[in-house]
C-alpha cells in the first residue's frame, strides 16, 4: 500500500502536469522546440543520475521518491498530448467554434476528450514507468515493496525479491487496467423512463454496500482490520527450492554455456572495443553522420562523443556500449523473425501481442530477479536482462511494419508467381524497411534503459559509476556519468533515426 500511495500520487500528478506541457508545445512552438530536448534528456538520463540532485535538494524520504517519480514518468504524456492535439482533424476544431465554446472551454470540453484514446497510451506509459521508478526510490527512503525487493537481493533471498517483483507486477496491471477503465468511461445519456443508466447505478451501490461492509467489518472484529499474518502464504521458499532444482539439475550446462558466452562473445567484443583508438571510433561515427544526415549531424555526433573522451569516461563508456550492442543483436534476433511469423500467420501474432503486452507491463526490476536466480551476477545475466527487456519493440514495430503492406501489394505479388515467403522477402520487408529501423532504433533505447539497472548485479560501465556516485551522495560524478551514458545513447539514436529517414526517402524515391 505504500508502494500503491506513492505511485497513485505520481501517476495523478505526473499526468496532470504532462498535459499541461502537451497543450503548452501544442500551442506554441517555440516551447515545443525546448520541450523536446528536455523530454529527451530526462527519458535517457539514467534514473540514479535522478536521485543524487534530488536527494540533496529534498533530503531522504517519500517526497524524494515522489519528485523522481514525476520527473521520469511525465515527458510520455506529455508528448502524447501533444501529438495527439496535432493529429485531430480539423472538422472537430470548427465544432468547438461553431458551438460558441472559447479558447479554454474547446480545449477541455471538445479538444481533450476527443483525444481520449490517444492520451491513454501516454496514461499506461505514466503508470508502468512510474512503478518501475518507484522501486528506485525506495533507496532515498520512499519505502514500499523496492525496500523488500532490495533488501532480499542484498541478502541473496531470491525468493522474497522475485514475490515481491510478482507483487509489483500485479499492482502496476491493476492500476493500469483502473484508470483505462476510468479514462475509457463514457457518459450514458438515458430516456426518461429508460433502464439506461440502471446497470451502472447498481454497480455503484453495490461497491458502496461492499466497502461499509468492509468498514463495519474492520470495526467490530478489530483482528480483520488488518489481514492475519496466519492467514498469509509465502511462495519464497518455493521459488528459492525451483532454482536449487534447476541448478542441481543443469548446472553444469548453464556454467558451460556461461562460460562459453563469455569466453567467445563478451570478452572479445569488449577486448575489441576497449582496444580501439578513440580517434577511431570518433571517426567512424562522424563519417557515418555525415554520409547520413549531413555535416550538422556528424558535427553534433563527434561533440557528444567528444565530451565522453574528455571527462575521462571513454572506457567506462565502451564498456557499458558492448553490453547494450550485444544485448540488441539477440533481441533482434529473436524479435524480427517472431514478428515475420505474427505478419504471416494469425495465431502468432496472438501470441506476441501477448508477449509484448507482459514485456511492456513488467517493470525492468523485475527481469534481474530471475537471471540472477539461473546465472547469478555479472555481464551474464545483465545481457540476458537487457535482451529479454529490448525484443518488444523488435516484435512489435516488425509485425506492425509487414502488416501495413496494402492487401493490393500483396495480391499484385502473388499474381507474379511469389509464394508467401518470397512476397515476405522480396515485397514485404523492403516497403516495411522504415518500421523495421524504427523498431530497431526503439530496442536500442529500450536496451540502454535496461542497462542503468544492470549496475545492480555487477557491470562496470558507466552506469556502475552513476550508483558509485550514489552510494558516495557525489552528486557531480553521479550527473558527469548520467550524461555521458546520455550522450552515447543519443548518438546512437540521432544516427539509427537518420537512418530512418533516408530509408523511407528511399522508398518513396521507389514508388514515384
Amino acid at each position: 500500500m505504500m508502494t500503491m500511495a506513492s505511485v497513485l500520487v505520481a501517476v495523478v500528478v505526473g499526468s496532470l502536469v504532462g498535459v499541461a506541457l502537451g497543450v503548452l508545445a501544442w500551442r506554441s512552438a517555440a516551447a515545443g522546440s525546448l520541450l523536446d530536448p528536455l523530454y529527451d534528456l530526462l527519458q535517457v538520463l539514467p534514473i540514479f543520475s535522478y536521485l543524487l540532485p534530488i536527494l540533496v535538494f529534498f533530503g531522504f524520504g517519500p517526497l524524494s521518491g515522489l519528485v523522481a517519480t514525476v520527473i521520469f514518468a511525465m515527458p510520455p504524456m506529455a508528448r502524447t498530448t501533444t501529438l495527439a492535439l496535432r493529429t485531430l482533424p480539423r472538422s472537430i476544431f470548427e465544432l468547438a467554434t461553431m458551438v460558441g465554446c472559447s479558447r479554454r472551454q474547446s480545449l477541455w470540453l471538445v479538444l481533450l476528450p476527443a483525444s481520449r484514446d490517444t492520451l491513454l497510451v501516454g496514461l499506461n506509459q505514466v503508470v508502468n514507468l512510474s512503478f518501475a521508478v518507484a522501486v528506485f526510490a525506495a533507496i532515498i527512503g520512499a519505502g514500499g515493496l523496492g525496500t523488500d525487493l532490495f533488501a532480499a537481493l542484498k541478502s541473496l533471498k531470491l525468493g522474497p525479491a522475485l514475490e515481491a517483483g510478482i507483487a509489483i507486477t500485479l499492482l502496476a496491471i491493476a492500476l493500469d487496467r483502473t484508470f483505462r477503465a476510468l479514462a475509457s468511461k463514457r457518459s450514458v445519456h438515458a430516456q426518461p423512463g429508460s433502464s439506461g443508466g440502471l446497470t451502472g447505478h447498481v454497480h455503484a451501490f453495490a461497491a458502496a454496500a461492499l466497502v461499509a461492509l468492509g468498514l463495519v467489518t474492520a470495526i467490530t472484529h478489530s483482528g480483520l482490520s488488518a489481514f492475519p499474518t496466519s492467514w498469509t502464504l509465502s511462495t519464497g521458499s518455493f521459488w528459492n527450492e525451483l532454482v536449487a532444482s534447476i541448478n542441481a539439475a543443469a548446472g553444469q550446462a548453464i556454467a558451460s554455456l556461461r562460460n562459453a558466452l563469455i569466453i567467445g562473445v563478451l570478452r572479445p567484443v569488449k577486448d575489441t572495443l576497449l582496444a580501439t583508438p578513440w580517434l577511431v571510433t570518433v571517426g567512424i561515427c562522424g563519417v557515418t553522420g555525415m554520409l547520413l544526415g549531413g555535416l550538422r549531424l556528424a558535427a553534433t555526433v563527434v561533440a557528444m562523443l567528444l565530451a565522453v573522451v574528455i571527462t575521462g569516461y571513454w572506457d567506462a563508456a565502451m564498456t557499458s556500449l558492448y553490453l547494450v550492442l550485444l544485448g540488441v543483436v539477440i533481441a533482434c534476433l529473436i524479435g524480427f523473425p517472431l514478428g515475420m511469423a505474427g505478419a504471416l500467420y494469425r495465431p502468432v501474432a496472438d501470441v506476441n501481442d501477448v508477449l509484448v503486452d507482459t514485456i511492456q507491463t513488467l517493470p525492468p526490476f523485475v527481469y534481474l530477479v530471475p537471471v540472477i536466480m539461473v546465472l547469478g551476477i555479472g555481464d551474464v545475466p545483465a545481457l540476458a536482462a537487457i535482451a529479454i527487456y529490448s525484443v518488444a519493440p523488435a516484435i512489435k514495430f516488425t509485425q506492425a511494419g509487414l502488416l501495413q503492406v496494402k492487401r493490393s501489394v500483396l495480391e499484385a505479388a502473388a499474381m507474379s508467381g511469389c509464394t508467401r515467403l518470397q512476397a515476405l522477402r522480396l515485397v514485404q520487408l523492403p516497403i516495411a524497411r522504415p518500421y523495421l529501423l524504427l523498431g530497431l532504433n526503439q530496442t536500442v533505447i529500450m536496451a540502454f534503459g535496461m542497462l542503468v539497472i544492470t549496475a545492480l548485479v555487477g557491470t562496470r560501465g558507466l552506469e556502475a559509476n552513476t550508483l558509485k556516485a550514489l552510494g558516495k551522495v557525489d552528486t557531480g560524478e553521479g550527473l558527469v556519468a548520467g550524461l555521458c551514458l546520455v550522450a552515447v545513447t543519443a548518438v546512437c539514436d540521432r544516427l539509427l533515426k537518420a537512418c530512418t529517414r533516408r530509408a523511407m526517402v528511399l522508398r518513396d524515391a521507389s514508388h514515384a
